[in-house]
């Protein structure tokens, strides 16, 4: 048997392919559109804001401090370059800030836009819209005049409480002397069951208690075996 005959092997380079993203037939491809961005522009009052505020108002302050300090250089007869006063770290020493600079003009401070569409609703807008040409039953006045009234009404044998100090102090003047308070009675009470407690027998309690324990004892023993 003869061996294979010995072939010369192909060198030829095989073709490029490039490769794709493999996408599932389930998915869909969605193509984002991009969105214009929505300015928040409600106040902000936090505290590292309320910090920048005060720095970028004393630097607006220093700022016209500076535009003054030029013209009084000037004046004097020290003229300087944008440059050259930018590097100043100090004024001059006859530089006076209340009598050279100006008074600096108040603004009116803007209000705080408001949102009608966000505002919640109060019982006084409620009553806005409320028709009150139309005359209310008489039983309702009555009870608008009542709570009105500084008496108030109560369920009890009289009519009113009077809420002013010298009518609450002269119904307890009109009271009899021998009367006692809520307080007082509750101290009697008190009073009475110390006493009370104080006039037991110590060894006789012990006996009662000792007894009361070997009824019970007893008791459990016979239904016990019993039933």
């Amino acid at each position: 048997m003869l061996p294979d005959t010995p072939t010369k092997p192909d060198e030829t380079p095989l073709p490029g392919v490039t490769p794709n993203k493999l996408l599932s037939p389930r998915k869909k491809v969605v193509n984002v559109v991009p969105r214009d961005p929505i300015l928040d522009s409600r106040p902000r009052l936090e505290g590292w804001r309320m910090t920048c505020r005060s720095h970028v108002f004393r630097y607006k302050l220093v700022e016209i401090a500076k535009r003054y300090h030029r013209k009084f250089m000037e004046r004097i007869g020290l003229f300087l370059s944008e440059s050259e006063h930018s590097k100043l770290r100090r004024f001059h020493p006859k530089f006076d800030i209340d009598v050279e600079c100006e008074r600096i003009p108040e603004a009116e401070i803007p209000d705080v836009p408001r949102d009608e569409s966000e505002r919640h609703l109060e019982m006084r807008d409620y009553f806005a819209t409320v028709d009150t040409s139309a005359p209310l039953p008489s039983a309702v006045d009555t009870a608008i005049d009542e709570l009105k009234s500084p008496v108030k009404k109560v369920i009890n044998s009289e009519r009113g409480v009077p809420l002013s100090p010298r009518r609450f102090a002269e119904k307890q003047a009109s009271k009899p002397k021998e009367a006692m308070s809520l307080l007082e009675r509750i101290r009697a009470k008190e009073a009475a069951k110390k006493a009370a407690e104080n006039m037991r027998d110590p060894v006789t309690e012990r006996r009662k208690e000792l007894l009361q324990r070997i009824l019970h004892g007893l008791l459990r023993c016979i239904t016990t075996y019993i039933f």
